[in-house]
């Protein structure tokens, strides 16, 4: 018998009507005590069906309370237009749920764990480097830090073009939207330029080498599709414009900020994200402690590959020694 519940619950965004959709795992002998709460969001494109629920049965079953959430426009979450991605959105939506943790009085307020993977790992840097949401520890497994990965001569070209192809009709929308607007102020009222919304333009996620796609390392596109139970959410597309704002989101770059104990788990053999933003990581925050992996590759420390166990079980050391329960 699970020595946890699992609840599903609703968090509303900082987009008013926008809520996101996550569960919550709390262990079934509470007691009294207010619980740490560790909150979890995946990476580049994937959404909490795709294998968290593995870590937050395991941390629930150690007395730990666990938020798993979809950002914005991902999963079960609310939000139009569907599958962009953007870093500040999603970062804002961990603020949301931390803040929404520390509201919760079952929950200790002051031992609120930020817990991310991949694109996600990047974000819990983020929020492990901002003093203002100050939480108690960190864990950003293989992160992306701001390295981009070595990337196909052609996938560049292509995804290039196609990026400030859909930043440039996003703008020309929008600019058709004030003119109109402009001219209904002024009472003409004729709205003959309001014409449809331009929609973002997409691209698969995840392709191979030469690609046209958001990531076209050769592990990427299988590598993300293992992720995927029977149950899976997961559509393999996105915004073309999201690696123009990737491009600038630089997660490394506030590290010397870090106050918390924070985790970074690390594959030496990272085509996605590369151990050298990790390491530039570990070297400009005191309180960062760097566990690599030996010739791992960015997906084989997901859960039932091969150096799962030992990510795990470091995960499960910090935690104890950091956030005991």
């Amino acid at each position: 018998m699970a020595s946890f519940t699992r609840t599903d619950i609703s968090i509303p965004s900082a987009m008013p009507g926008w809520a996101l959709d996550a569960w919550l795992y709390a262990p079934q002998h509470q007691g009294d005590r207010a619980l740490p709460v560790i909150v979890m969001a995946h990476g580049w494109s994937c959404t909490k069906r795709m294998g968290l629920s593995v870590y937050a049965e395991i941390f629930a079953a150690r007395g730990y309370a666990v938020v798993v959430f979809d950002y914005r426009r991902w999963g079960a979450s609310d939000g139009t237009p569907r599958h962009i991605l953007l870093p500040a959105e999603q970062v804002e939506d961990f603020r949301t749920v931390i803040k929404w943790a520390r509201q919760q009085p079952q929950f200790d307020a002051q031992r609120v764990v930020v817990w991310g993977t991949s694109f996600g790992g990047g974000h819990a840097i983020t929020i492990a480097s901002d003093l203002a949401t100050n939480p108690a520890a960190a864990i950003a497994q293989c992160p992306y830090t701001g390295t981009i990965p070595t990337v196909h001569p052609l996938s560049l070209l292509k995804t290039t073009a196609l990026g400030f192809l859909d930043v440039g009709l996003g703008a020309f929308n929008a600019t058709l939207g004030l003119v109109d607007v402009g001219l209904g102020l002024l009472g003409f009222g004729l709205g003959f330029l309001r014409v449809p919304a331009l929609g973002p333009l997409y691209m698969p996620a995840a392709g191979p080498p030469g690609s046209c796609a958001g990531l076209t390392t050769p592990s990427a596109e299988a590598g993300i599709r293992a992720r995927q139970g029977e149950d899976s959410d997961w559509v393999n597309e996105i915004n073309a414009s999201c690696l123009l704002s990737t491009l600038f989101y630089k997660p490394r770059a506030a590290a010397a900020q870090i106050t918390c104990p924070t985790l970074v788990l690390a594959p030496t053999e990272d085509e996605e994200c590369p151990v050298a933003g990790a390491r530039a990581v570990a070297g400009a925050g005191e309180t960062v402690e760097l566990v690599e992996f030996a010739g791992a590759a960015h997906f084989e420390i997901y859960p039932f590959e091969k150096h799962y166990e030992a990510a795990l079980q470091a995960q499960i050391d910090f935690l104890a020694r950091h956030v005991p329960v």
